[in-house]
């Protein structure tokens, strides 16, 4: 099982490094070291890292990361279940 809220499944995971999350890994992020929010990972190791994850302006969508300011900025962590 998995929790519900986004902070209690950081908090649950098996943290993994950047280098090795790929499809099917969560990935983190918050401010001030909280975690406010979840995607899932879709890319293979050694690929750009992108997610699926539900937007509250825009619902669910495809997301690059490495791309991003704002996700890269606020990214605390990757894990797996």
């Amino acid at each position: 099982s998995i929790p519900r809220v986004s902070a209690d499944q950081y908090a649950k995971a098996n943290k993994i490094d950047a280098k090795h999350a790929c499809i099917g890994d969560l990935v983190f992020f918050g401010t001030d070291g909280k975690v406010s929010h979840v995607g899932i990972l879709v890319n293979q190791p050694g690929e750009p890292k992108k997610m699926i994850h539900a937007s509250s302006s825009k619902g669910v969508m495809f997301q690059s990361i490495d791309d991003s300011k704002y996700y890269t900025s606020r990214l605390i962590g990757f894990g797996r279940y």
